[in-house]
């Protein structure tokens, strides 16, 4: 079932990938040309791109470039495999959660919501990588904190390394770090060992985050926290629209997503509420709150940076990922939550019969999410393959576009400027770079621009 389902995400994203740099990408084509000419500097690697430091992706980049002209497919495949890689660890901690074999309906419920078709733009655009290591890294971290493991000081370092990787990523790998306290606290007894391991992870933490922020310029991030203090009403319309966005619509309608967003957040509040509550769910391991920490903390990182674009900003579908996150972490509760625990008596019909309504909606809302999202992905992948392909056609002819409509057609598909835009086409000419290698050139080069 796992291999399955695995093979049927990985399968749409080869597909619908095109091999072409793409909007932010063009940022990483001076690196690139600095490695290949012998110039490359670690100052350039750690640069700060938006409110970013995307140091691990850029590495990436620069290993693509130098075995295969910064081969964009190739980048998106690697954010495939890294994804399917994430959803295996997250199988192994489930089952530890579960204390027992996972069936195929386990793995059928948990992979239509993580390999969702909906996350289409992050699954098709190579920029994005970075979102994907920090989920691996996630799972891999929540799977080395899980209680009751050995070698504690092995394990907290190693969780520790991880979280550093994710913050090198990009700015939400820095949310490991408040996630990886709760594990540490969690169904712990406040031992001094407990006190150390968390007295040495904030200090971990408060290394991290001032070398991150060290000579950062907060005049890029597109928001500043101030904004959006001051419009908290505005804050919590995003948030629940961005949530509420984790099933698509077939139109902007801001009020569908924030009921939407409101019955998400609702289930995950229960969710955390009851897995403290409940001790059956305090003696397993903290996936299900890992995870939705981890998604309504990234939400709001994405409503300080982004609400003073509009709150219609909060249905771009790249947002989608985290939201995803928060579903995945309601079902994976939900499934151990199924359980009949062994203090029920002939009294307890209530919460069995609350349970019985839980599921049968839990299960009605997943049906929902897959049909649209799965309809929503298909429709959004033809159109990106679509877009990718007029996108290498237009900077491989960009000579044969009359100048007037250089500048709309590169807006449209390619880059926001296309006078910025020309130094990074020279270089990637020069490189051979993605479409500039010698067989995509021609390809694109005998087809022409398209019309206009």
């Amino acid at each position: 079932m796992t291999a399955t389902i695995a093979a049927v995400y990985v399968l749409f994203v080869a597909h619908y990938s095109i091999n072409v740099i793409f909007w932010d990408e063009w940022d990483s084509v001076p690196i690139v040309h600095a490695a290949l000419h012998s110039h490359l500097t670690l100052s350039a690697l750690w640069a700060q791109h938006n409110e970013n430091r995307i140091l691990l992706p850029n590495l990436v980049v620069v290993a693509s470039a130098l075995v295969e002209h910064y081969n964009s497919k190739s980048i998106i495949l690697l954010g495939a495999f890294s994804f399917v890689a994430s959803f295996v660890i997250l199988l192994v901690i489930f089952r530890h959660y579960l204390r027992h074999a996972l069936t195929p309906i386990h793995v059928l419920t948990l992979g239509v919501v993580w390999f969702s078709l909906e996350d289409t733009e992050n699954s098709l655009w190579a920029f994005q990588l970075a979102w994907y290591l920090i989920v691996i890294f996630l799972l891999a971290m929540i799977f080395l904190l899980a209680p009751q493991r050995r070698h504690r000081n092995l394990v907290v370092a190693g969780a520790a390394l991880f979280a550093i990787a994710a913050s090198m990523s990009s700015l939400q790998g820095l949310l490991l770090w408040p996630v990886g306290l709760i594990c540490l606290l969690w169904s712990r007894t406040r031992e001094r060992r407990l006190i150390i391991e968390c007295a040495v992870w904030l200090v971990m933490c408060g290394i991290t985050a001032a070398l991150y922020f060290h000579n950062f310029n907060f005049q890029t991030t597109g928001s500043s926290p101030g904004f959006a203090l001051r419009h908290p009403f505005g804050m919590a319309k995003f948030f629940l629209a961005s949530l509420g966005n984790v099933v698509p619509t077939t139109h902007s309608n801001l009020r569908i997503h924030e009921l939407i967003g409101a019955v998400v957040f609702i289930g995950a509040t229960f969710v955390v509420v009851q897995s403290f509550r409940d001790k059956t769910m305090r003696d397993r391991n903290p996936l299900p709150i890992a995870l939705i920490s981890f998604g309504v903390l990234f939400d709001g990182s994405i409503v300080l940076g982004r609400i003073s674009f509009g709150i219609g900003e909060a249905l771009s579908p790249r947002y989608t990922m985290a939201n995803l996150l928060v579903l995945t972490g309601i079902v994976v509760f939900a499934w151990g939550y199924s359980r009949p625990t062994t203090h029920l008596t002939r009294h307890a019909v209530r919460p069995t019969t609350a349970r019985r309504v839980g599921f049968i909606l839990l299960g009605l809302f997943l049906v929902v999410q897959v049909v649209d999202g799965t309809a929503y992905g298909i429709s959004s992948g033809r159109t990106y393959r679509q877009n990718r392909l007029t996108a290498a056609r237009i900077v491989v002819n960009l000579d044969r576009i009359p100048g007037p409509e250089q500048q709309r057609l590169a807006a449209s598909y390619v880059f926001p400027n296309v006078t910025a835009l020309r130094p990074f086409l020279q270089e990637a000419r020069s490189d051979n770079l993605s479409v500039f290698a010698p067989g995509p050139y021609r390809f694109y080069r005998l087809q022409g621009p398209p019309s206009t």
